[in-house]
């Protein structure tokens, strides 16, 4: 959907500030089109038909703009019961961007009067550098974008006097994102994977090319954008900032990309074209086997799939990344967010435009998918199979984040997923410390923000999977000299999944030191004490799993810790822990601790048991489980590896 323009007194000039051939202006009597125009409809009109999936889209961007026709705008809310400030920009790029577009696939006069009345009273009501409007420069690049699509879209319902309000705005708020000398402009690895800086720049990108004479804004946001491209996500495809924040940063590279290069300017989404066709894969294998959530590592909520991650999707026809999404969005009961949803950028229409064809969803078995997956960035992925909602699924994470605004400290951490419940659990955005993570405590030694570990094994065999992580690095050097933070964990997938992890843990002090060993589940999940082992009864279904754990042969007490009191205070609130988790802990001393934990489903009353004893190797051990039908299985459990016999 290439447009050319008669205009081209500019290429030098973009010459000279590497742009690639030319960034054609505009005057103020040309509508932007910066998408898409008039010569495109039919070509969108018939993808929007095309597929079930497709339709259903189409559906709910018309059902939310029939609900955004009774939207006030005297005055017009910046926050409702649906956003609060902080979103304040997203939730109008979404009201505008479709009643826009519902009027182009449409042409119904309904939307586009509606569209211009809330334009217009948001230009007329708000200022740019009002904190109490736009709060930071996330919400003024929100703005921006909302503005250009707005105008863009909205362009033929505007008379020249509106249109020149909305251009004094956008020249407003593009000014103050072009002006500030801000962290988010710098050429560090960090701040340009976050989506701080793609929104930031997205944002001056678009209103620049709406305006048609921002050269310099355009380069910077070039420049900006392309970095974030290059680093948002690891080798992979992985996007440390999790689920959310990679659809949000998208949500602002993107747009911008695909208007720039409409314009005669370089194709980022090309350059970046390997990393994007992988960057949906996280939404496959965090997708939860149960209530279409996605597996919250990080700054991110059990919430489902993003659709503005899709564009890798289906711009190279991953049906099974399609899969993921429209499963999640599917049962997790949110396929309206394939309309639009005001916590992330507006980016409904462009499922129509991705890619050169309609992508139909495949499911991972028909796709080839195996049960596991690693991220070069420091994850691993598990499941036992992909039906059914008694599914396992087990993660291990021990890496390095590209941004450490986002970063948990979570290294060698472990969540496990069983029989239609969370027995071991993330607990979601806010909390972010290890002491609210299944992590150790090393000789009163937590792990720091910034702190990394790292995957030095992974192997799958034929009746379960082995991941090894180390995170001595993750640890306050300061409290503790830690030496040895090394987690082996195996998962056990038939005929009975469970797993089994070790650790093994040093300081470079010699002498007994104390260890306390973590495990959150959910907090409304129940307890119960069961000798020195507990049973965790699931809230969702009432399946049960016993958590044991062995010093060596020893069997250690675990039990539940008292978080009515924990609390913790980010971002000037203060959250709960024991309104995001139940933690139970096993404390004890050593120099250098063999520590087995095992975490086992069962059906009925009587829970599994376990005998630990000593290997034949050196520092090895052969743990034996058998269930209440008499069947067992024996682990080979050394330092360095674990296997099923």
């Amino acid at each position: 959907m290439a447009k050319s323009y008669q205009t081209s007194i500019l290429w030098a000039a973009a010459a000279l500030v590497s742009l690639g051939p030319s960034v054609a202006p505009l005057s103020a009597q040309n509508r932007p089109d910066l998408f898409f125009g008039p010569a495109d409809h039919a070509q969108i009109e018939a993808r929007s038909q095309s597929l079930p999936w497709l339709r259903k889209a189409r559906a709910e961007i018309l059902r939310k703009a029939d609900a955004f026709l009774v939207t006030p705008t005297d005055p017009y809310p910046l926050v409702s019961n649906q956003n609060a400030l902080g979103t304040a920009g997203r939730a109008l790029q979404n009201r505008l961007g479709t009643l826009g577009f519902a009027t182009y696939l449409t042409g119904d006069p309904r939307y586009a009067a509606k569209g211009r009345e809330i334009l217009l009273s948001v230009v007329r009501q708000t200022q740019p550098r009002n904190k109490e409007h736009w709060q930071s420069h996330l919400q003024q690049g929100d703005a921006a974008q909302a503005f250009a699509i707005g105008y863009d879209w909205l362009y033929g319902t505007l008379s020249d006097a509106e249109r020149a309000e909305v251009r004094a705005e956008m020249e407003e708020i593009g000014t103050i994102l072009f002006e500030v000398n801000t962290a988010w402009g710098k050429d560090a690895p960090g701040v340009s994977s976050s989506n701080h800086n793609s929104v930031h720049f997205g944002g001056l990108g678009l209103v620049a090319l709406a305006l048609g004479d921002k050269l310099e804004w355009v380069e910077m946001a070039t420049r900006r954008t392309r970095a974030f491209f290059q680093t948002f996500a690891d080798p992979t495809g992985y996007a440390t900032e999790g689920v959310h924040y990679v659809g949000y940063g998208l949500g602002g590279a993107v747009p911008f990309s695909m208007a720039l290069k409409r314009h005669g300017g370089p194709d980022l989404l090309a350059e970046a074209d390997e990393v994007l066709a992988l960057a949906g894969d996280q939404m496959v294998w965090k997708l939860l086997p149960f209530d279409g959530l996605m597996l919250p590592l990080n700054d991110n909520f059990d919430r489902p799939a993003e659709i503005a991650a899709l564009v890798g999707t289906l711009r190279h026809n991953r049906g099974d990344q399609l899969w993921a999404t429209l499963e999640s969005l599917e049962k997790s009961g949110s396929t309206d967010e394939l309309g639009s949803y005001f916590g992330i950028s507006y980016t409904a229409p462009f499922l129509f435009v991705w890619g050169d064809k309609p992508v139909r969803p495949v499911d991972p078995v028909a796709a080839g998918l195996g049960l596991g997956h690693r991220f070069e960035s420091g994850r691993v992925f598990l499941r036992d199979t992909w039906t059914g909602e008694d599914a396992a699924h087990v993660s291990f994470k021990s890496g390095y984040d590209k941004h450490r605004g986002h970063d948990h400290q979570d290294e060698n951490s472990v969540t496990f997923y069983a029989k239609g419940e969370g027995f071991l659990i993330d607990p979601q955005y806010w909390l972010e410390r290890s002491d609210a993570h299944t992590t150790l405590k090393i000789d009163g030694a937590e792990q720091i923000k910034g702190g990394d570990g790292r995957i030095v094994e992974y192997r799958e065999d034929e009746r379960g999977a082995f991941v090894r992580g180390q995170a001595e690095e993750a640890y306050d050097f300061d409290a503790a000299f830690v030496g040895q933070a090394d987690r082996k964990l195996y998962f056990v997938r038939t005929p009975r999944p469970y797993i089994l992890f070790r650790d093994d843990a040093r300081t470079e002090n010699s002498g007994t030191k104390p260890f306390e060993s973590r495990y959150a589940t959910y907090p409304g999940n129940r307890v119960e004490q069961s000798g020195d082992a507990v049973i965790i009864h699931g809230e969702r279904t009432g399946s049960k799993a016993m958590l044991a754990v062995y010093s060596g042969t020893e069997q250690l007490r675990v039990s539940e810790d008292d978080l009515s009191e924990v609390t913790l205070i980010r971002r000037r609130t203060e959250f709960r822990y024991d309104e995001y988790l139940r933690r139970i802990a096993a404390r004890f001393e050593a120099e250098s601790p063999e520590l087995i934990s095992l975490v086992v489903p069962f059906e009925g009353e009587v829970p599994p048991s376990v005998e630990v004893r000593a290997g034949s190797a050196r520092y090895s051990f052969e743990v034996k489980v058998t269930f209440a039908d008499g069947n067992s299985d024996t682990l080979w459990v050394g330092e360095d590896n674990i296997m099923l016999r």
